[in-house]
């Protein structure tokens, strides 16, 4: 009997090493990637701030200013291009088209 007890012993000492093992490995995988992931969220999060920086220093032609100042000066040329673009990207004359003055007599 004694035998048996100690046979049943050493097996769930046994078990329980092989559970904390197969723990230990799990956490050490969940903590890689979990680094891996940060570094990939860093990265990201660099490249949007440099993004955004170059945006940020690139000449659009409008003035740059804090949002909510009530002053808005567009400039004559950036009022053309607009212009001519809605035109260019508009419906279809022939949507459209003119009535001539004979025609509603």
């Amino acid at each position: 009997m004694a035998e048996v007890l100690k046979e049943e012993k050493r097996k769930l000492t046994e078990k329980s090493r092989r559970i904390e093992e197969d723990y230990r490995q799990r956490k050490q995988q969940a903590e890689q990637s979990m680094k891996a992931l940060q570094s990939q969220q860093r990265a990201a999060e660099r490249k949007a701030s440099a993004i955004s920086r170059t945006a940020a220093n690139s000449k659009t032609g409008y003035p740059v200013e804090a949002s909510g100042s009530g002053k808005f000066e567009p400039q004559k040329q950036s009022l053309v291009d607009g212009i001519i673009w809605s035109e260019i990207l508009g419906p279809p004359r022939s949507k459209n088209p003119h009535r001539s003055l004979n025609r509603q007599r």
